[in-house]
């Protein structure tokens, strides 16, 4: 049935960073990560319906899935690891005689768009919850069919630390809180641009650890049943038959457009692991930073390609002299990762605008006072106000 923990645009190097247990019939055939055909698509998939538990593109969307923990189902209902496969490629068409064989293209829908789409069809589906993401754009929506009585089934996902288990987000079920609070003490006890990504998946996703009260657990199966799901990790046990988490993925992307999809997975009653890295392609540029030549580059880059076509500068480089300095304050501020206007009233790039707006997103102490230096040491030129309104980055 799976659980899922993430932080959403609100750690200064991991944008996304996913942790998901998905939990199947050990008997079910799966195909673990890899890339599909076309080489535009990476994650795992149900070898008996054709969809996925978490796939991700070369272009920054994501779709993981879980069901919702329910005793009435539809008979008849469609496959709900359909879902994060339609939202990430496009249907294909019949395929010609002459093709060699299926080629998965990227979707162009938004998350939004396709959630709009899901919408219409909901009660076709037995219960789920779908999260569709987009990092270039920084969006993220939930999707959820459940309860039926409720039908506002889309909402958008704010920043912070999500979990994602057998009912609705963030419901607060024992297992839930265990992984939420794990997470997030995690989080703030690791320093430096990497985290243990391995180490996280090892304390967090591995926990057998089963509720004892039964007046904590949810009310749907009966009591034995709800006992030995009630764990982060659901072991293979009688009341369960051949039933348990099959795998654990470890899905995270940083500012620098870096992607790292990591898969513990049990075939054949022994547990492998893979990990696959890319980065996301220029389309993301604006939006993570990315730039392999120089530290300043992403910013400043960004921020004179759209100066010039926004306000009519005169040449790339004129624009780019204006900006560097605006660049150095955001990297200064630790957090290139998010595009957005930043000016303050007046639309002027003054030192105490600059202060304010970093104050109000949430940058204290060190990082201001140094984006804040950086500032009052820049040329104050017309053009700044242009270059902050369109891409001051943070």
């Amino acid at each position: 049935m799976c659980i899922a923990v993430f932080v959403w645009q609100n750690h200064p190097v991991y944008p996304f960073l996913l942790l998901l247990n998905r939990d199947e019939f050990h008997s079910r055939p799966t195909e673990p990560l890899a890339w599909w055909e076309g080489g535009e698509i990476l994650g795992g998939r149900d070898g008996l319906a054709g969809g996925t538990w978490l796939a991700c593109t070369r272009d920054g969307k994501v779709a993981f899935i879980t069901n919702v923990r329910e005793v009435q189902k539809l008979a008849q209902a469609k496959s709900r690891g359909d879902l994060p496969v339609r939202f990430l490629e496009v249907p294909s068409p019949q395929p010609s005689r002459l093709a060699v064989k299926k080629v998965t293209l990227p979707s162009k829908k938004s998350p939004m768009e396709f959630a709009d789409e899901v919408v219409e069809e909901v009660d076709q589906y037995n219960g789920f919850n779908l999260v569709l993401a987009d990092l270039c754009s920084r969006t993220m929506v939930y999707v959820t069919n459940r309860p039926k009585e409720d039908r506002n089934f889309v909402t958008e996902v704010s920043p912070g630390i999500h979990v994602l288990s057998n009912a609705q987000l963030d419901s607060p079920w024992p297992k839930a809180q265990l992984l939420g609070d794990g997470f997030r003490e995690t989080l703030m006890e690791s320093s430096g641009d990497d985290l243990p990504i391995k180490l996280m998946v090892e304390k967090l996703m591995t926990n057998t650890v089963k509720v004892e009260d039964e007046s904590l657990l949810p009310h749907i199966y009966p009591p034995e049943l709800e006992y030995h799901l009630s764990s982060i990790f659901v072991e293979k046990a009688p009341p369960l038959g051949h039933y348990g988490t099959r795998s654990t993925s470890a899905l995270s992307v940083k500012t620098n457009g870096e992607v790292s999809y990591y898969e513990r997975y049990q075939e054949n009653q022994v547990w492998k692991e893979n990990t696959v890295t890319y980065q996301i392609g220029d389309v993301c540029n604006l939006y993570l930073g990315v730039h392999e030549s120089e530290p300043l580059g992403c910013a400043r880059d960004a921020c004179a390609a759209r100066a010039t076509r926004a306000f009519g500068l005169a040449s790339r480089d004129d624009a780019l002299s204006a900006s560097a300095w605006v660049a150095a304050a955001v990297l200064a501020a630790g957090a290139c990762h998010v595009v957005a206007p930043a000016c303050g009233v007046g639309g002027g790039c003054a030192p105490g605008n600059t202060y304010n707006y970093l104050l109000a997103r949430g940058a204290t102490g060190a990082r201001i006072s140094a984006a804040a230096s950086v500032v009052a040491a820049g040329p104050e030129t017309p053009r700044c106000g242009c270059i902050c309104h369109c891409c001051f980055l943070l």
